[in-house]
């Protein structure tokens, strides 16, 4: 099986695991059944999985690769290269769709040619929605981040944070405490981004970070004249620490240990308390203690977008 390039580069069939579900909780059932879907930039193809089985009439997974000899063989699904966020107009029919999902890609198309970006994916898919069709993304929030260019040349967090922790050295107790549990955090993010290569981005105050500002994300759905139905933070993208450095020498460890994660988030986030979003925060609370007991993880908000092309 063909792996696109940069899910690839990142080894993401051992990586995948750890870091989200998004499969019942972001899709719902009755928006696929039936239907012509979409799932750009599908990966691995897992997410692609799970629709063909809700009984689609039509599910096209898209790659940005211009060839792919042999993505993964999925009963249902029809795979389609070289559709780019910039001209998915271009390589899909108009009205052709009635669900376009796109998971954990919002926040990368700026490195596109001509920096393709929120405004410009969403004026390239409403053409190709049908009357009431539906797009479901989800995306990283916003999450500040400065970046340190005398921290650059370190690649994990440990021996970032062992940098960080000895800035710390000499200072009162309680000061060094609180040094070093942001040392901790800072350490973990700033592999996280590394390991991703997300783009930077600047808050609405200068700031720098990563992800997307969700009122600057939601104006860009209502400015595209598509009516929102759901706006949610569905669950954390949890980043295991170090795990980067063990992808290549102990696979078979970290297969093993990514599928008792993804278990764990199944179950959490498959319960029908998830779907208060007023109980949800404790159950969440409650799942990453429990992930926290198997490997050390950093998180940051999945934002969810549900709107509708009236």
């Amino acid at each position: 099986m063909d792996i696109p390039l940069w899910e690839r580069q990142r080894h993401w069939p051992l990586m995948r695991p750890f870091v989200y579900y998004l499969t019942e909780n972001f899709i719902e059932s009755a928006w696929v059944t039936g239907k012509r879907v979409v799932d750009f930039s599908a990966g691995l193809g897992d997410l692609s999985s799970y629709m063909a089985g809700l009984g689609p009439t039509r599910l096209i997974a898209t790659v940005p690769e211009p060839e792919l000899a042999n993505p993964a063989p999925i009963d249902g699904v029809e795979w389609r290269p070289g559709v780019l966020a910039s001209h998915i107009a271009e390589s899909l029919e108009p009205e052709s769709v009635d669900l376009f999902c796109a998971r954990m890609v919002f926040q990368f198309p700026r490195w596109e040619e001509g920096e393709v970006d929120v405004d410009v994916m969403l004026e390239q898919i409403r053409p190709v929605l049908a009357p009431e069709g539906r797009i479901v993304i989800a995306s990283h929030s916003f999450f500040p981040l400065q970046n340190y260019s005398s921290l650059d040349n370190e690649r994990d967090s440990e021996a970032l944070l062992d940098r960080l922790v000895g800035l710390a050295a000499g200072a009162p107790r309680d000061v060094h405490e609180i040094l070093t549990e942001e040392a901790q955090r800072l350490a973990g993010l700033t592999e996280l981004v590394k390991y991703l290569g997300l783009p930077p981005r600047e808050s609405s105050y200068g700031t720098t970070g990563y992800g997307l500002r969700i009122p600057a994300l939601i104006d860009s759905f209502i400015q595209c004249g598509l009516t929102l139905e759901v706006v949610d933070d569905i669950e954390p993208f949890t980043y295991p620490l170090g795990i980067w450095e063990q992808l290549e020498s102990e696979p078979d460890r970290i297969r093993e240990l990514g599928e008792a994660v993804f278990a764990i988030k199944h179950r959490w986030l498959v319960d029908e308390r998830s779907l208060d979003a007023y109980r949800r925060p404790a159950l969440i609370e409650r799942m990453l203690q429990e992930i926290r007991w198997l490997v050390p993880i950093v998180w940051v908000p999945i934002v969810r977008v549900v709107a509708t092309k009236n």
